[in-house]
């Protein structure tokens, strides 16, 4: 773990439920609306349904996981999960902001058979399995190897190594994988990251860079449809054959040197860690709130929280302004914070306390930021 790398892949997750804020309906409602209008099994239902739904979840996940690696529409916003370069519990968190746009669409089949709390809870449990195999500390698991999608198997779907491109796209189960052709065992060490290094941790650019690649792509295809189809179904090979005039795709490199900016010493590292707890924790208090609010409430305190962010990436990137910003940022929440307190008599002990810590932060970051 690397206090950058983990905190960069934390901010992209809580980024994420940021955007859900406005987006999680989208799994909830169309769903609900075909099965009640055309469900086809309305009767109780048994433990066979349960497995059947199971199986029905992880076939789609898979291909939603595939496409989103072969198609540009889905890369654009998967490739955030795949930009770190390391591999731990942290990298389950990085998430594409936008990749729920779109990601509910594979599931809609599903309404015509299973009643909407199946699914869901389908659904949550074929998300929660894959944090855990996120990690480098288990080697294989024996037998289970051949059915589930282990630690090993994910390894081999981070890597960047040319072997491991666009394999094992299972969420629990890896016989889809065997089945449809994109299995590979893990053989060789594991390059993790994607072939084109950021070398940044800019939040907003690790979350939309492969926008502006698309947007690049697109000017050099003749076509209005093939513009479009840049956008779509058009994938990530093309797009390295567009942008190099035709050159053959290259094996990505042996090990490169991990982009590791930080901050200055210890206390900035210390001062990046406790900010960004801090700003998780009132990202939690929004999504606690928000469903009792109005949307132009929504879109100050999501937008504060993913500048937040912003603001953090810039320390560790060395920006000369990331102090100005970071202080900017302080004030800002300063004042946002408040909003989120009751008016009672708790209220001005809550706002010396929230002043307390503007103050020694502001404090922190001017006197400690120089110091070697």
């Amino acid at each position: 773990y690397r206090l950058n790398d983990s905190v960069s892949s934390l901010s992209m997750g809580t980024i994420q439920q940021m955007f859900g804020i406005f987006m999680n309906g989208l799994y909830l409602f169309p769903y609900q609306y075909l099965y009640q209008n055309y469900g086809l099994f309305k009767q109780e239902m048994g433990w066979i349904h349960t497995l059947l739904c199971f199986l029905c979840v992880d076939l789609l996940y898979y291909w939603f996981h595939r496409l989103a690696h072969e198609w540009n529409f889905g890369w654009a916003s998967h490739v955030v999960h795949h930009s770190s370069e390391e591999y731990n519990l942290t990298t389950a968190l990085r998430q594409g902001a936008l990749q729920g746009l779109f990601s509910w669409i594979f599931y809609l089949p599903l309404a015509f058979f299973f009643p909407t709390p199946l699914y869901i809870a389908q659904y949550q449990i074929n998300v929660i399995y894959q944090f855990w195999i996120h990690t480098r500390a288990i080697h294989k698991l024996g037998i289970l190897e051949y059915v589930l999608n282990t630690p090993s198997h994910h390894r081999v779907h981070h890597g960047r190594n040319y072997l491991y491109l666009d394999k094992n796209y299972g969420g629990i189960l890896i016989i889809w994988d065997r089945l449809f052709g994109t299995f590979e065992e893990e053989k060789e060490e594991v390059l993790y990251g994607i072939t084109f290094e950021p070398k940044t941790w800019n939040v907003l650019f690790l979350q939309f860079h492969q926008w502006f690649e698309l947007y690049q792509v697109m000017k050099k295809v003749t076509g209005v449809w093939k513009k479009v189809r840049v956008f779509l179904d058009l994938g990530p090979l093309f797009n390295w054959a567009t942008l190099n005039e035709g050159n053959e795709v290259k094996k990505p490199e042996p090990p490169r040197t991990k982009y590791d900016a930080t901050v200055t010493n210890v206390q900035m590292g210390f001062y990046t860690f406790i900010h960004t707890m801090l700003t998780v924790l009132l990202s939690y208090v929004i999504l606690i709130k928000y469903r009792t609010k109005s949307l132009e409430w929504c879109i100050v305190h999501s937008a504060h929280i993913i500048f937040g962010f912003f603001s953090v990436s810039a320390l560790f990137d060395g920006k000369s302004w990331g102090r100005a910003i970071e202080t900017f940022r302080l004030f800002l929440t300063f004042i946002l914070t408040l909003s989120l307190f009751e008016h009672n008599d708790m209220f001005i002990w809550n706002g010396y306390l929230v002043f307390f810590v503007f103050v020694i932060s502001v404090g922190w970051i001017w006197v400690w930021h120089n110091v070697k």
